[in-house]
């Protein structure tokens, strides 16, 4: 595992959206300690967390994981790890559509509005 890869990773996405460590850990519901300890290669973040780092820099969660990966496997599976990236980024909005589609209208409604929700706070700290 290469943490200051990660920890790398992480800085430039906070820095990149303009903020703080204090901005992100709020967001995160952690403590800035907390947060800084992921930045420093000291703790890595759970994978809750890292889904929620990815949503709050706006980028593919596989962006802030492929670092963690040992590099053996990085290196052997180059070719495997780009493909796995790229048919993310190309099927995630389809598997988003297809189970909202099996929701039923009142669960389409609450996600509406948790969509609004999140665009709105989005917005604000944008």
């Amino acid at each position: 595992m290469n943490n200051s890869d990660f920890s790398s990773k992480l800085k430039k996405a906070r820095t990149a959206k303009g903020l703080s460590q204090s901005q992100v850990s709020e967001q995160l519901y952690l403590s800035r300690s907390t947060y800084n300890h992921f930045e420093s290669g000291i703790r890595t973040p759970s994978t809750d967390t890292l889904i929620r780092l990815s949503v709050i820099f706006n980028i593919n969660p596989l962006e802030l994981l492929i670092p963690l990966f040992p590099s053996e496997i990085k290196d052997s599976n180059k070719e495997y790890v780009n493909q796995i990236t790229e048919y993310a980024k190309e099927n995630a909005p389809n598997n988003i559509l297809s189970k909202l589609n099996n929701l039923n209208h009142s669960e389409q409604a609450l996600v509406n509005n948790l969509i609004d929700t999140l665009i709105t706070a989005h917005t604000e700290i944008s």
